[in-house]
């Protein structure tokens, strides 16, 4: 039988094999372990995105509703005569363009 120099040692053609896929083994599982951290820090950095864009969403939900509640107050004291129309047209649509935004953030 044939023998080969592996880093100066006489070996057998399976000798060679086996160091060789006990080393591609060994490469294997060293890889596998870095991707698996690496994707577990993905997966919590992942979620504290999710977190904190409920949050975030929960919060421009909360603004909506108190412009439409600011809305609707202003259209009441402008009905009863407490706002006149110039303070009313201003105040609507800066309430308006600012519920717009808000509804922009949150879609």
């Amino acid at each position: 039988m044939t023998t080969y120099r592996s880093s100066g040692v006489k070996m057998k053609p399976s000798k060679i094999f086996w160091t060789r896929r006990k080393s591609l083994q060994k490469c294997s599982r060293i890889f596998t372990a870095a991707f698996s951290s690496v994707l577990t820090q993905l997966k919590k950095d992942a979620q504290v995105i999710i977190d904190e864009s409920i949050v975030e969403i929960e919060r421009c939900k909360e603004e909506i509703t108190s412009l439409s509640y600011a809305i609707a107050n202003l259209e009441i004291e402008h009905e009863i005569g407490k706002v006149d129309e110039q303070n009313y047209q201003s105040a609507f649509a800066l309430l308006q363009d600012t519920l717009k935004r808000g509804h922009f953030r949150e879609n």
